[in-house]
């Protein structure tokens, strides 16, 4: 059992309480302690180290425009890929965003090579034909 008045634990049925001196017994029946609401534990904020910290909506926005820039962009974009920022998510921002260049590259230069190649045949079976 607990004391009700200081929370101190008692063993055995005692009258007082060994700790705050308080009474025990009500009418010669032991005291229930008041049922209160457990308090939560407090835990300290959670603090993210610097080269981790998350970009902002508008973090995303600037680096999208910024990488849009023909050439500043994209030295910009490498200069990031690389470890130009200490920050991760940059960085991880970057290389995901230099990847779709990339696949924009190959995909652009295939449908190039494909309508040229296509271009070409239909040219050639126009020279065929008989006028």
């Amino acid at each position: 059992m607990n004391c009700p008045h200081c929370g101190a634990p008692q063993e055995g049925n005692l009258h007082f309480c060994t700790h705050c001196g308080q009474t025990l017994m009500q009418n010669g029946v032991p005291m229930q302690p008041a049922h209160t609401m457990p308090v939560p534990p407090i835990y300290p904020a959670l603090q993210v180290p610097e080269d981790h910290k998350p970009i902002s909506p508008w973090g995303y926005l600037g680096y999208t425009l910024l990488y849009c820039i023909p050439v500043l962009g994209w030295i910009f974009l490498l200069i990031f890929s690389f470890g130009g920022s200490k920050n991760i998510n940059v960085r991880n921002y970057a290389r995901s965003y230099g990847i779709l260049y990339l696949i924009s590259v190959i995909l652009a230069v295939v449908i190039l090579v494909l309508m040229f190649a296509l271009f070409g045949s239909l040219l050639a079976a126009l020279e065929g034909m008989p006028a």
